[in-house]
């Protein structure tokens, strides 16, 4: 077992694995959305990047982590969130269930937010986004 698996299984145990079916695009203005006309993303081959533009905190990342589960995945909400890095790249997934139990885990790669963030001229920012950062454990 790699450490990818062992970090996800501590955190998800309970979760199988479902496929999402949504899709997202990035415009100009880096507005989130939804068609059904784009590959998957959000999965973790193509994990969701969130709108750098709009992040100054890392309180904001969280907050657009979970705007965009609301947005896409309508009754469901997060119970478990775990973090792991592959190929230089941070990524969080994020478990989440709704009413009836379906469960599902939907990926962000939050490398150029952490970067990003990791570089503010806020310290308590700077310092959180490194804390982060240094938190990650590398796959073997």
């Amino acid at each position: 077992m790699n450490i990818r698996n062992i970090t996800l299984a501590i955190g998800f145990s309970s979760l199988a694995y479902s496929s999402i079916t949504y899709a997202e695009t990035q415009t100009d203005s880096d507005m989130l959305i939804v068609n059904g006309d784009e590959p998957e993303l959000g999965n973790y081959a193509t994990p969701v990047i969130l709108p750098i533009k709009e992040i100054e905190s890392m309180e904001k990342m969280w907050e657009l982590a979970n705007e965009y589960i609301r947005k896409n995945f309508e009754g469901y909400t997060s119970n478990s969130r775990g973090f792991f890095k592959e190929d230089g790249k941070y990524l969080v997934v994020f478990g989440i269930r709704n009413d009836k139990g379906e469960k599902t885990m939907v990926y962000f790669d939050i490398s150029d937010v952490l970067l990003k963030l990791s570089k503010s001229s806020n310290k308590k920012t700077q310092e959180e986004a490194k804390k982060l950062m240094d938190s990650y454990m590398d796959e073997k």
